[in-house]
């Protein structure tokens, strides 16, 4: 008993608690300690029971999505950041991955800025403003150039169709990151290194990293995926870190396995126009 309280003062000084307050107490602190410990380890996720760390795994779903996504097209809006300054801008597109692209920049009154053709070995530009037809191989310098992101025309044929490029189509390691909660295929082909991480719930891919010499070149993450087969991701976002270039692209509209015409991936200079090159 406290000295100098009276029996009464005593009681209300120390309460008694019932039965459930004090299994609550319990309860309540045995929370907070394991969230503690959760945020001292930076938060463990453990793999699901169906995890098995082969790389064929992945493959395989990444495969299945090129069989089932032959062609697609329709329109993006498209967010570029390059070192500070900002462009917003509507494109049509039709892409028959890996080896055709079809893009066409829009006025905010529907008619066309420029066209950007790939067309497996060719690439061009039809600049309608400026009245000039630019023509050369399609190789990562020259699509640099048109669009300031460090990519094969391939590697973006595959994103806008939906499909992840990887520097080789088997082998690999894969572990499970259990900070992101994610499964994690690692490849490498030469000087190169490409790091994909997975929804190990449909094994869907959601970033992916190309190294060149260790040093990364381009980060890609995919979100925002349909719910109905095939899943296509409705929201990429393109960096280039180096060069402080972020292209954020938002699928409006898409049609899956168009039957695009030939003509539309055709790359001839418009009556009057001579080509340049690259």
């Amino acid at each position: 008993m406290g000295k100098g309280l009276t029996l009464g003062e005593n009681i209300l000084r120390y309460p008694i608690l019932s039965n459930s307050q004090l299994k609550l107490i319990k309860f309540t602190r045995l929370s907070l300690v394991i969230i503690s410990l959760l945020f001292a380890c930076g938060g463990i996720i453990s793999p699901p029971k169906n995890f098995v760390a082969q790389a064929s795994r992945y493959h395989q779903a990444l495969n299945q999505r090129y069989k089932q996504v032959k062609s697609l097209s329709g329109e993006l809006s498209v967010e570029l950041w390059d070192k500070g300054k900002r462009v917003v801008v509507r494109q049509l597109f039709a892409s028959q991955a890996p080896l055709r692209l079809r893009l066409d920049t829009l006025t905010p009154f529907e008619q066309p800025i420029a066209t950007v053709i790939y067309n497996d070995q060719l690439l061009a530009l039809h600049d309608h403003e400026a009245q000039r037809f630019i023509m050369g191989e399609a190789n990562r310098s020259n699509f640099e150039r048109l669009t300031r992101l460090r990519l094969q025309p391939s590697e973006m044929s595959d994103l806008l169709s939906g499909q992840l490029p990887r520097i080789t189509s088997s082998g690999g390691q894969v572990h499970w990151d259990s900070h992101k909660g994610r499964s994690v295929l690692t490849l490498h082909k030469n000087q190169r290194k490409q790091i994909v991480t997975f929804d190990e719930s449909n094994l869907s891919p959601r970033m992916t990293e190309l190294y060149e010499d260790e040093k990364l070149l381009v980060r890609v993450r995919l979100a925002d995926y349909t719910k109905q087969d095939p899943k296509l991701p409705r929201r990429l976002k393109i960096e280039i870190p180096h060069r402080s270039i972020v292209l954020n692209i938002t699928l409006i509209d898409f049609t899956i396995n168009p039957n695009l015409p030939q003509i539309a991936f055709e790359i001839q200079p418009p009556t009057g126009l001579s080509i340049e090159s690259f």
